[in-house]
């Protein structure tokens, strides 16, 4: 089980209070995984958040039924899986471990019914996730028009369109 110290080396539990972490501790159960082992897989249904601890994931979005894009490297420090506790119903990617990780998985119906319990714990962990969920949003955004403006200039032959 992990300790009150380690909880604070997590970006998404760096925010709570001991008290809160304390709540959340029981929920946690410990997952090894090794090198290109999934953790879960795209339309899987979505019942747990994980937390990287150790070691390094990707998360990955089929663009067809044979192309698989990697979409966000998770670094230790990172939660991840998020639809379990948004209200969807599957996952929107699939996590796959690069090296031997270990990670901590929190059930996903359990820490939303705290989070739901705990108004200031609840409303802490939203805004966290909508702030991430932003960052993520505006940094995919410059990647699409980077990619756009290259095809542009590619197809058209032009140079310093942008």
């Amino acid at each position: 089980m992990p300790s009150l110290a380690q909880m604070k080396n997590i970006r998404m539990m760096s925010i709570l209070s001991d008290e809160m972490l304390n709540r959340i501790l029981p929920l946690i159960t410990e997952e090894s995984y090794d090198a290109e082992q999934e953790i879960f897989c795209e339309g899987d249904p979505a019942d747990a958040v994980y937390v990287l601890v150790k070691g390094k994931a990707l998360l990955n979005k089929s663009a067809s039924n044979s192309v698989c894009v990697a979409v966000s490297a998770v670094d230790p420090g990172d939660a991840f899986g998020w639809s379990a506790i948004l209200g969807r119903c599957i996952y929107s990617a699939t996590a796959t471990c690069v090296e031997q990780s270990l990670l901590w998985r929190l059930p996903g119906k359990a820490f939303l019914d705290l989070l739901n319990e705990d108004s200031v714990m609840g409303h802490k962990i939203m805004e966290f996730l909508a702030q991430t969920l932003n960052e993520r949003l505006e940094k995919r955004t410059t990647q699409l028009f980077k990619t756009l403006l290259e095809h542009i200039e590619m197809v058209c032959g032009l140079e310093g369109v942008g």
